[in-house]
């Protein structure tokens, strides 16, 4: 079925699954559908997964700019024009006043014009854009809750581990670090 749908639509294929091997997720995607989730399901792992199918969708380009949708200049770039046209629109000028406005560092013309430039040769879909910006902006959203979440949480076991004896001697052993997984 999912590639029959694929054949004559892009919409998006979730495959929910109650078994969870790696061999149902792999023929999953690979007969077409775009992510897999099985019970009980990482709401994270399913939000960079969406995320990462929207950029393929509507703005490939974005990952040739900023190689990762996390970084925070083209996130608040992306809030304001979702889409490769409201970019091109706003052009380099409107993009760099963003990020002055947020008194962004390390973010300046030049990475401007060159994500104006990516947004203006963009081969992606023009298909659906008010849905297209609407489903980002939730995306967007989901990832600023999760992320967050996991800074609180990994705050709190900070102020845990302090609480246990000697724990500077067990963190001064290489390979053991608090912030191993990182948002």
């Amino acid at each position: 079925m999912c590639r029959e749908i694929r054949q004559s639509s892009s919409v998006p294929i979730i495959v929910l699954a109650s078994r969870n091997t790696d061999f149902d997720e792999l023929m999953s995607l690979n007969i077409g559908a775009d992510d897999f989730v099985s019970k009980p399901y990482n709401a994270q792992v399913r939000i960079r997964n969406r995320t990462a199918r929207w950029f393929a969708i509507y703005f490939p380009e974005y990952k040739d700019v900023y190689g990762d949708y996390k970084a925070v200049s083209g996130r608040m770039v992306l809030k304001e024009a979702p889409l490769p046209e409201d970019i091109h629109k706003l052009g380099a000028e409107g993009v760099n006043r963003i990020w002055r406005d947020a008194k962004l560092r390390g973010a300046g013309m030049k990475r401007a014009k060159t994500l104006v430039s990516a947004a203006g040769h963009s081969v992606g879909s023009k298909e659906a854009p008010g849905a297209a910006r609407m489903e980002l902006k939730n995306l967007l959203n989901d990832m600023d809750v999760y992320t967050s979440r996991l800074e609180e949480l990994l705050l709190k076991i900070e102020e845990k581990l302090k609480e246990i004896p000697y724990v500077d001697k067990l963190m001064g052993i290489k390979g053991i670090q608090c912030r191993q997984l990182k948002p």
